[in-house]
């Protein structure tokens, strides 16, 4: 039987509020070079735009990434204490009641939890909930991936919206003489 070998990812996720249409949310996957040599991920979030789905959608593709090279393990750092829930506390009550809250509904993200869970096993994943601060270098390389796909995107709707803001106004009546008659 091979060695354990543990992965160290660092994940994270970041949401913008601040949008004219709503909360854009990224994630952001940085692994430790000392122990491997995955690409890091920053990523638009296409999922519902919370916290929480892109913190388990980073741990998702962490595990992703390892399972693709074989890799036995992973150790995922995370800044979510909702990602460390999901995998180390409320989730052996949820396999024994159907994923449902204490009000008896059905939890939130429960695709994204039951995938997380489910390759969290096939990769031995160990997660460590890191919200102490000030935060690891590793971990703010996680969170700055995260805010820069954010970021890129919001600068994108930006552009996009101040594009379909100027097709909107009169042209110049010189200019549309030229156009027409050019």
């Amino acid at each position: 039987m091979g060695e354990l070998l543990f992965k160290v990812a660092y994940v994270s996720a970041y949401e913008n509020n601040t949008t004219m249409h709503g909360p854009v949310v990224g994630i952001g996957v940085f692994w430790d070079h000392n122990t491997c040599d995955l690409p890091e991920v920053s990523q638009f979030y296409k999922g519902v735009q919370t916290f929480e789905a892109a913190s388990l959608e980073a741990a998702l593709v962490a595990f992703r990434q390892c399972l693709d090279k074989h890799y036995t393990g992973v150790l995922i750092r995370t800044d979510s204490p909702y990602l460390y829930g999901c995998i180390h506390v409320w989730n052996h009550k949820w396999l024994d009641n159907g994923f449902l809250d204490i009000r008896g509904e059905p939890i939130q993200n429960q695709d994204l939890v039951k995938r997380t869970i489910h390759l969290g096993k096939n990769c031995s994943a160990v997660c460590l909930l890191e919200h102490e601060q000030p935060l690891t270098s590793g971990m703010k390389y996680a969170r700055n991936l995260a805010k820069k796909a954010v970021t890129k995107v919001i600068d994108v709707a930006e552009k996009e919206h101040r594009y379909k803001e100027s097709q909107k106004l009169p042209m110049d009546p010189r200019a549309k003489f030229l156009i027409e008659n050019f």
